[in-house]
């Protein structure tokens, strides 16, 4: 795998760690207005997957996010 590509992968992680993160803080306060940051991690997360996806392929891609979101912790 590429520099490049890993520094993606990273980054789409760390995008989706905070997307769950400031998920947790919509359950906690149930506010519409909370919402807002999660969905937009979400959609930035998965806009730099697609990317991978073409630059690395799909099955790569998918299944190194799978393993490194179910191994790396959240903070509820």
């Amino acid at each position: 795998m590429r520099t490049e590509f890993l520094l993606w992968l990273g980054g789409a992680m760390a995008t989706f760690l905070g997307a769950a993160t400031a998920s947790g803080t919509y359950i906690a306060t149930n506010s519409i207005l909370v919402l807002v940051p999660p969905v937009a991690l979400y959609c930035v997360g998965n806009l730099i997957i697609v990317r991978l996806m073409t630059e690395g392929g799909m099955g790569l891609a998918i299944s190194v996010s799978a393993v490194a979101q179910l191994l790396l912790p959240r903070r509820w």
